[in-house]
């Protein structure tokens, strides 16, 4: 029955038979899948279009890096290439229609993740928040986070990610007055 009609099988067939149409059934099926290699290019592609990589700010100036792939669960066998492909990372079911990729460990990023972006260029906005996320990175390695100078680079740096940080709890100013860290006056 069609529920917004109110309309059963039968009334519809007159209906038809009266508008001098035929009833057709209609088969629904899933769509048959090929399963072709993951191509690196693909995966470009999905990063550009579906990957986010973050930065988050915690307590007493920690910071964790992340990257992850959302998808509806129809894709798991596609995101569980890209894991293949990547050599890391894990698959985490959001709700009964999503799936994530994720990496979420700082070593798997610097020998897994950022070899294969270096190799691989982004086209889009998003080659800019890669940018910022290696550059943060990189001021990690060398322990700037530890400095107050070094801390506010990678807040201003990071704050400049991902629709300018609109996404986090927390202002910039908030953030910053939170660990005792002051932006220079201008």
């Amino acid at each position: 029955m069609n529920e917004i009609t109110n309309r059963g099988s039968e009334s519809l067939e007159e209906l038809l038979g009266f508008l001098g149409s035929e009833v057709f059934q209609i088969e629904n099926k899933e769509p048959e899948i090929k399963d072709y290699p993951l191509d690196t290019n693909f995966l470009v592609g999905l990063i550009e279009g579906d990957g986010s990589f973050h930065i988050s700010f915690k307590a007493k100036r920690d910071l964790d890096f992340g990257f992850h792939i959302t998808q509806h669960i129809s894709s798991l066998p596609l995101l569980k290439k890209v894991q293949q492909l990547l050599g890391c990372g894990t698959l985490q079911n959001k709700s009964k229609t999503v799936v994530r990729y994720q990496i979420d460990t700082l070593n798997a990023i610097q020998q897994n993740l950022l070899p294969f972006m270096s190799k691989h260029q982004l086209h889009s906005v998003k080659s800019e928040h890669f940018s910022i996320f290696e550059q943060v990175i990189n001021l990690v390695n060398l322990k700037e986070h530890q400095t107050n100078k070094g801390s506010l680079k990678i807040v201003n740096l990071a704050y400049n990610m991902n629709l300018e940080g609109k996404r986090r709890k927390l202002t910039k100013e908030e953030y910053l007055k939170s660990v005792n860290l002051e932006a220079p006056c201008l």
